[in-house]
């Protein structure tokens, strides 16, 4: 729990962040010859903020012996891709991402029943860790969204994206401290990487 809680507390602020803030990070990286692809960078996003904790089944079936198992989800999820791809594919690129987000995201809730049916963890489990970081997200790239709207900065696209990240990281913050328990679970983080930095160095 503590280890997926840390993937996702910095994962899914960075998927919504990247959401919120696609047309400056495409054409900042990219440049506006790309601006076409930012439709279909959203349209992935929520496939990509639930895959922030992908490793929460492999986890499981690793560490039980579960290969098999694994492999015949594997299966599955190949097959539904392909499928999803076909589909997508007479509505162009956009289609194409939309086939595939709304399949990933739609497989990811059996996923988690089918993978801890076999050990001595529930969903709810995962979902203990799993519930601040993803209010916390959510509500932080909501508040930015009315923020860039309320504030339009006509100003360089580097210090813009300064701006909108230390404001998204100053709400997302809040945000977690006014979840119940929030507080006390974001200095058990900041001890767990320090004792973490700490062991690697020692190493």
């Amino acid at each position: 729990q503590k280890a997926i809680q840390l993937l996702v507390t910095i994962g899914m602020p960075l998927v919504v962040f990247t959401f919120v803030a696609a047309d400056k990070v495409i054409l900042l990286i990219l440049g506006d010859q790309w601006m076409d692809a930012v439709p279909i960078f959203r349209m992935l996003a929520p496939a990509a903020f639930l895959g922030t904790f992908n490793v929460a089944t492999g986890w499981v079936y690793i560490s039980l012996g579960q290969t098999r198992r694994q492999l015949r989800w594997t299966l599955v999820v190949s097959t539904a891709m392909t499928a999803a791809f076909v589909v997508g594919l007479p509505y162009g690129p956009l289609g194409v991402a939309a086939a595939c987000s709304i399949t990933l995201c739609i497989l990811r809730i059996p996923s988690i029943p089918y993978c801890f049916k076999t050990s001595p963890l529930t969903p709810a489990d995962l979902l203990h860790a799993l519930w601040r970081p993803a209010i916390g997200s959510i509500a932080a790239g909501l508040l930015l969204f009315f923020f860039d709207n309320l504030f339009p900065l006509d100003i360089d696209i580097v210090l813009r994206l300064c701006v909108d990240l230390a404001v998204y990281l100053c709400l997302y913050l809040l945000v977690w401290g006014l979840l119940p328990g929030g507080k006390r679970i974001l200095l058990d983080m900041v001890s767990l990487i320090t004792d973490l930095t700490h062991s690697s160095m020692k190493a």
